[in-house]
C-alpha cells in the first residue's frame, strides 16, 4: 500500500516482507521525528497498526518538507486499512495527464506545479469527474484515454484527518482556444511542458509518483 504525506512518499507492507533493491535504514527502535533527518530510506518494523496510524497523523501535523521514502511493516495489513476507513475521512478525487505532441498539460495551484484534478461529486462517474475538472480547471476540451492508476494522498481538512484516493486518466487535447486558469480554484497558471521541465518542476511526492508511472507506460 503507497501513500503520500507533503514531500513523503510512504508504503505499509505486511510482514514477513521481502527487500527489494533500495538500501533501508532499519529503526527497529520507537519511531521518532528526527529519522526524517536521516539521508537513507527508512524500514521501520517494530511499529503496531495503531501506533502507525497516530505517526501518520503526526507527520500530517508536522508539515514536513523533507523528500523521504519510508515503509512501515505491519503484522496484519487489512487491519491497519480497517484503522484508515475509521480515522480519515474518505475524499474520492479524479483527474488527468493531457498530452499534446509529446507535452503535458500542467497547472500552478498556491504556489506550486500540479496536475489538474478535483474531488469526484456525489453519483458521478470517476471518468467523467476526471473530464469535467480538467476541463472546469483549465478552461479547455479534452478525449478521455486509458487509467493510469490512483494515488493516495493524506492531509488535513477543516481540522479534521482525510484522505484522498485520485484516480488518474490520460487525456488528448481536443481544443485550448479559451484556455485559461480556474482562478477560482486557487490555479494561477495553465501550461504545456516538455518531458525535461517536467521533470525539473517543483510539485508534490503524489505527482512526482503518477508522472513516473505515466512515462514509464508511454
Amino acid at each position: 500500500m503507497k501513500l503520500y504525506i507533503h514531500n513523503l512518499e510512504i508504503r505499509v507492507k505486511q510482514s514477513p516482507v521481502v527487500r527489494n533493491r533500495v538500501e533501508f535504514k532499519t529503526m527497529e527502535a520507537k519511531w521518532k521525528s528526527s529519522y526524517l533527518l536521516s539521508d537513507a530510506p527508512l524500514l521501520v518494523t517494530k511499529e503496531n497498526e495503531v501506533e502507525i496510524i497516530n505517526i501518520l497523523k503526526k507527520l500530517i501535523d508536522s508539515k514536513s518538507c523533507i523528500y523521504k521514502k519510508i515503509t512501515f511493516i505491519v503484522g496484519d495489513l487489512k487491519l491497519f486499512k480497517g484503522l484508515m476507513a475509521d480515522q480519515f475521512k474518505n475524499v474520492p478525487a479524479a483527474g488527468g495527464l493531457v498530452e499534446k505532441h509529446g507535452d503535458l498539460l500542467i497547472i500552478k495551484r498556491h504556489g506550486l506545479w500540479d496536475i489538474p484534478k478535483g474531488k469526484i461529486k456525489k453519483g458521478e462517474e470517476k471518468k467523467v469527474a476526471a473530464v469535467r475538472e480538467v476541463e472546469e480547471e483549465c478552461g479547455v476540451t479534452v478525449k478521455l484515454g486509458d487509467k493510469i492508476g490512483k494515488t493516495l494522498h493524506l492531509y488535513k481538512m477543516k481540522g479534521k484527518y482525510a484522505f484522498k484516493y485520485t484516480h488518474w486518466y490520460k487525456m488528448k487535447i481536443i481544443s485550448e482556444k479559451d484556455m485559461k486558469p480556474q482562478k477560482n480554484e486557487g490555479i494561477e497558471e495553465v501550461c504545456w511542458m516538455s518531458h525535461e521541465q517536467v521533470s525539473q518542476m517543483e510539485t508534490y511526492a503524489s505527482i512526482t509518483g503518477i508522472l513516473e508511472k505515466y512515462y514509464t507506460e508511454n
